[in-house]
């Protein structure tokens, strides 16, 4: 048996209240063994038991020696068999609306974990096809019919880096493809510059992660587009022995 078919067998009910075959009885105590985790159990059912019987425990009334004394039509022995057959059946009441309560009890904790496992993974499955949607839509826009694709003109001090910049003057869209970019200390990042005739460089996107497909600004007029590697957080000048490269849009 599964751990799971133990658990809804009733099998643990039962050992607990020591109404077990020997048979099953010590095919539970090799369960306890194989799986540590129903000790849990055992104490949770037990705990449920006591609780209950502890809620509903009724006094005795006052004048039960009375009533006994005053059973005549019974022998001593018969007065005596009917009384414990009384207890034995409220006790066995009590005991099996607790196995009752606490299987339903069980039962409902089990619906509402697989209710929130449940509504978990359609929270991912949500997520996973936004992301997915959101990959299809930019890979939409660099194939757009009226994109140019710029490779980037790497500095002689990072000549091993590569990038395309896809850009679209109709659709005012910029998106660089990472190939391979020279890694960043802790304290530096990656920023995008508009450059254009006769006017200091602005500027655009600080970034420190550059994986696949990113989109970054577009700047209108722009006769190219710089890279360099800046302190943490950009600025507003360029450090321009920190040029990575340029792409030039003519």
């Amino acid at each position: 048996m599964t751990i799971k078919q133990i658990r809804q067998s009733g099998l643990l009910e039962l050992y607990v209240l020591g109404d077990l075959d020997v048979h099953d009885n010590d095919s539970i105590k090799a369960h306890l063994v194989r799986f540590p985790e129903l000790k849990k159990d055992l104490y949770e059912i037990e705990n449920t038991f006591y609780l209950y019987a502890k809620a509903h425990a009724v006094s005795a009334p006052r004048d039960i020696l009375q009533q006994v004394l005053n059973c005549s039509t019974l022998s001593p022995i018969h007065q005596l068999s009917s009384k414990r057959t009384t207890i034995a059946l409220g006790i066995s009441s009590i005991i099996m609306a607790g196995i009752i309560i606490f299987q339903v009890n069980r039962n409902y904790n089990q619906d509402i974990f697989f209710q929130s496992e449940r509504i978990a993974l359609e929270q991912k499955c949500v997520e996973n096809n936004q992301e997915l949607e959101e990959k299809i839509a930019v890979y939409k826009a660099i194939n757009h019919i009226n994109n140019q694709v710029v490779n980037i003109q790497a500095s002689e001090k990072y000549q091993e880096t590569k990038m395309i910049l896809n850009t679209n003057n109709e659709t005012k869209r910029n998106f660089i493809q990472f190939q391979f970019l020279p890694p960043l200390n802790n304290n530096q990042s990656y920023q995008l510059w508009s450059l254009k005739n006769d006017v200091d460089p602005i500027p655009l996107d600080v970034f420190e992660n550059a994986t696949d497909i990113k989109e970054v600004q577009y700047e209108s007029g722009s006769n190219a587009y710089a890279i360099t590697i800046e302190p943490k957080g950009g600025r507003k000048n360029p450090t321009l022995e920190n040029l990575i490269g340029v792409f030039p849009m003519s």
